[in-house]
This record gives C-alpha cells, sequence and structure tokens, in this order.
C-alpha cells in the first residue's frame, strides 16, 4: 500500500497479480481444503481493497 501526494492510497499492481494468480491457481491443488484455505489466508491477510 503506497500513499500518493494527495494521501489517497495507491496499491502496487504486481502484488495484486501475485494474489490474483495464487487464487486462481489453488484450484488446481488436489487436496481440497489445501485450494479452499489459500484464498481464505489471502484475504485475512491481505489489505487490498479488491480482495
Amino acid at each position: 500500500m503506497v500513499y500518493d501526494q494527495k494521501n489517497n492510497i495507491d496499491y502496487d499492481p504486481d502484488k495484486r497479480k501475485l494474489l490474483s494468480a495464487l487464487c486462481h491457481g489453488a484450484i488446481f491443488i488436489s487436496v481440497s481444503f489445501i485450494s479452499v484455505l489459500i484464498p481464505l489466508a489471502i484475504l485475512l491477510i491481505s489489505d487490498d481493497q479488491v480482495v
């Protein structure tokens, strides 16, 4: 999370792409509880408004 000169929050697009890739890639993990826990963990630890 980065603040610009007007104190608006600007989110890192690379971090957003990484989190998106992890969430969407979790479906390919064969163990179902892990594929559910990865997106939930990202939801809990991320401070991004889109997530």
